[in-house]
């Protein structure tokens, strides 16, 4: 048997969602780099040029539907880009918008204090494309 003093080798304690979240990894480099293999290097980089350059639409898109009120609106919007992050991999990015999507979908509130939380992913994900077009390796 192991030493009482060994950490479990199960699963996490049940009381691990109710602790603060730990912001996930702004790319899931298994999904980059299974896309980048299946696409070829080239594809999958314009792919993801293609992402950011939407990146305003999407913002804009989900602003807008914060501002007329409509939480179905918002949840749409937030759906497709949470989609649309996870598929390239952009993992920050679609927990953020998943999260405001559920919100939506509630009814729980605090749509605004969700929104500037996506806004952050947003700025962070476009600081990640910067990054990547001007270093190697990342």
């Amino acid at each position: 048997a192991p030493p009482a003093s060994a950490p479990p080798a199960s699963a996490p304690p049940a009381n691990a969602e109710a602790a603060a979240p730990q912001a996930p990894p702004l790319r899931d480099m298994d999904v980059v780099a299974d896309l980048s293999d299946a696409l070829g290097e080239d594809s999958f980089n314009r792919l993801c040029q293609s992402f950011h350059d939407k990146l305003p639409v999407y913002r804009g898109d989900i602003d807008d539907a914060l501002r007329s009120g409509q939480p179905s609106r918002v949840a749409n919007a937030a759906h497709a880009l949470k989609g649309a992050a996870a598929n390239l991999g952009y993992a920050r990015l679609s927990a953020a918008a998943s999260r405001l999507e559920q919100a939506a979908k509630s009814g729980q509130g605090g749509l605004d204090e969700l929104f500037q939380e996506l806004c952050q992913a947003f700025e962070q994900t476009a600081a990640l494309n910067d990054q990547s077009s001007t270093e190697s390796g990342r």
